[in-house]
């Protein structure tokens, strides 16, 4: 579509704007696999050739699909699905984006046999609903449709762009790959509701109107060690005594029921450095530094998301992997660990797997055998 002297190619890839961009090929009668390849050059000058149809050829034969595109060695294959698989999320896909389209003035698209491009945010946003369901089960895929839909543009493409930073091989399925298909392929519906504000996931959150068990109540008026302000809505962390047999365990706004708590053995590996950033940031602001003890330890709101989002990432894991789950959790920006906070805590069935998957690279085995293309 031209627009204003601008040609449009399928979805809203405009060549003279980026030519960064992806690219569906849906085989035809031959079959094989679908593949989306990530490209970073549109072939120019194709206005002067014949007009050709999407070959129908095999995957070895070079085609050349609309507008005198071909595949080159430079381009990427970034996923190869089953067609059976992919026309269950076609639609989505077509249905999302054309309603954007519609909303910018341009024409909608549709996937047909051959090649399609998309613009390189749309290609994101798709390669974060493929990468969910690549080894999904099939009836899985309605339940990934729904929670992708559900995610706001720019949520998908930082999803892409975390799991295409580590794990974004053709082959991958560790790491964020696997938290993908945890997070977007679990149903939310039948999570329990939140308990004593346990799950409250908002910075603006009113105060809690539960009453504070006696014992943390106290705790609270008595509070000496700190990581800035811990207010109404502050975390707690409970940290054991020597030869106690309390696990350290963290408490949301003073609620008796434990958000999440983890073997003393893992929080000795987390602590020093978890300690060491927040006191950095409090520095930053000009704040007197914290400094965890045995006891309660107060957290502000934010530093008590944080560090609950490095404890569920760690709760079921082996102590040999809290060290590539440091690495990874230090090197997210406090807001990305809000928003992972935000989502395991609405809906922290599929969530929490995923946030073990993704910080602590822990594999996922491929619940699909055998699939045929």
């Amino acid at each position: 579509m031209t627009k204003k002297g601008v040609t449009s190619y399928g979805f809203g890839f405009i060549p003279a704007v980026a030519q960064n961009h992806f690219f569906v090929v849906v085989p035809g009668a031959l079959g094989g696999p679908v593949r989306v390849y990530e490209r970073y050059r549109w072939t120019s000058g194709t206005a002067a050739r014949p007009v050709l149809r999407d070959a129908e050829l095999g995957p070895d034969t070079n085609p050349v699909y609309r507008d005198g595109q071909r595949i080159e060695g430079a381009d990427t294959l970034r996923l190869e699905m089953p067609p059976a698989k992919w026309a269950k999320v076609a639609s989505a896909l077509a249905s999302e984006f054309n309603a954007r389209l519609k909303k910018g003035g341009l024409a909608p698209a549709k996937f047909p046999v051959g090649g399609t491009p998309l613009a390189a945010d749309f290609g994101k946003e798709m390669m974060a609903l493929l990468w969910a369901v690549k080894d999904a089960d099939p009836g899985e895929i309605a339940t990934a449709v729904k929670n992708w839909n559900g995610l706001r543009p720019e949520e998908r493409c930082w999803l892409y762009t975390v799991t295409n930073e580590r794990h974004g091989g053709l082959d991958d399925r560790s790491g964020w790959r696997a938290a993908l298909r945890s997070a977007l392929c679990t149903s939310a519906e039948h999570e329990p509701p939140p308990e004593d504000g346990v799950c409250m996931a908002e910075d603006d959150a009113p105060a809690l109107s539960v009453d504070i068990p006696p014992r943390y109540a106290e705790k609270r008026r008595c509070l000496k060690r700190t990581f800035g302000d811990v207010g109404e809505n502050g975390f707690y962390l409970e940290l054991p005594h020597r030869g106690g047999n309390v696990s350290p365990t963290v408490y949301d706004g003073g609620s008796s029921v434990p958000s999440v708590h983890v073997p003393i053995y893992m929080w000795n590996e987390l602590a020093h450095e978890v300690e060491d950033e927040f006191n950095a940031r409090l520095k930053e602001e000009g704040r007197p530094a914290g400094k965890f003890g045995a006891g309660m330890n107060g957290l502000s709101r934010l530093f008590g998301k944080e560090l609950t989002v490095l404890l569920w990432a760690v709760e079921n894991v082996p102590k040999n992997a809290a060290p590539t789950a440091l690495r990874n959790w230090k090197s997210l920006m406090p807001e990305e660990r809000w928003w992972l906070y935000t989502q395991t805590a609405a809906a922290p069935r599929g969530w929490k797997k995923a946030l073990g998957y993704a910080l602590a690279e822990r594999a996922a085995q491929s619940c699909v055998q055998g699939e045929m293309f």
